[in-house]
């Protein structure tokens, strides 16, 4: 008898998938290009092999712990990938934040130096920068 089973998620993040089986609370042992789980093990070894970019589990069909194991490690994969997005998104925005800020301040002090007064004015989440001198 055999057994199919399917995953709605593919695995292609290799360091995604490897937090994903230590949040599962599964050990498991990098040799060459495989990522083999000795939890799973029966007759033979139970491993992820990177094939055409997604990582596909190689495992004995007699094993039926291997249908919750995959269903376990897709919510846990979700999950990490969902958070390790949200730093990402975090990380832009802050890089992006951290750089109207300098390119703000060099053109502050540029207009400084050239006896320009500055003034900011926030619209709509814009920032425009008006150079006033006074003359006398």
């Amino acid at each position: 008898m055999s057994c199919l089973v399917k995953t709605t998620t593919p695995f292609i993040n290799e360091e995604i998938l490897l937090e994903a089986l230590k949040n599962c609370g599964y050990q498991y042992e990098i040799r060459g290009n495989k990522i083999y789980i000795p939890a799973l093990n029966k007759y033979r070894n139970t491993y992820f092999k990177l094939v055409n970019g997604k990582y596909v589990l190689s495992y004995d069909s007699y094993n039926n712990d291997v249908s919750s194991f995959l269903q376990k490690l897709e919510v846990s994969y979700n999950n990490v990938y969902e958070r390790k997005l949200q730093e990402e998104k975090e990380r832009l925005e802050r890089e992006r934040l951290e750089f109207i800020e300098s390119q703000k301040k060099a053109i502050m002090e540029k207009a400084k130096a050239k006896g320009y007064r500055v003034m900011e004015v926030k619209k709509d989440n814009k920032i425009q920068l008006t150079l006033v001198r006074e003359v006398r």
